[in-house]
């Protein structure tokens, strides 16, 4: 039940990558819990920009990272260095660095530690939506490699 306005070109479930805007942003309560998606180490935790608010970025063995941006908290022990496991909570969803805007996850995927050097997470995205569990389920954290 979480939108924001239409996108250029109908993408779906704001999938909305691609010229400026390197991510897809998530739509959902503020404070949602945001968790790891692969297991890594943190190279990036509670630097505040003012487009991209509170962010936590977290690189796998393989050298991919992902990025986490407008925040509302990170949790506790998530710092510079941390190892994280998949499905680990990391903060909670919000709007840092967007203020005005529905609270929203902004989520990049990126190689080499280059922002700009990523790809659409959207594919990703889409394969791992039939693992995630809605309200009612219970939830297990799931390490699966997309």
């Amino acid at each position: 039940n979480f939108t924001c306005a239409p996108h250029p070109g109908g993408s779906p479930d704001n999938s909305d990558y691609g010229g400026d805007h390197h991510g897809n942003d998530l739509f959902a309560r503020r404070g949602a819990p945001i968790v790891a998606v692969r297991a890594g180490r943190v190279t990036r935790a509670g630097e505040v920009s003012s487009t991209s608010g509170l962010r936590v970025t977290i690189e796998d063995s393989c050298g991919w990272s992902y990025y986490f941006g407008h925040l509302d908290s990170i949790a506790p022990g998530i710092g510079v260095g941390a190892r994280v496991v998949a499905g680990q909570v990391i903060g909670t969803l919000g709007d840092t660095g967007t203020r005005g805007t529905a609270p929203h996850l902004h989520f990049n995927v990126h190689r080499d530690g280059n922002y700009s050097n990523d790809v659409d997470p959207y594919p990703l995205l889409r394969a791992a939506d039939a693992t995630a569990c809605d309200a009612t389920a219970t939830c297990r954290a799931s390490s699966a490699q997309w």
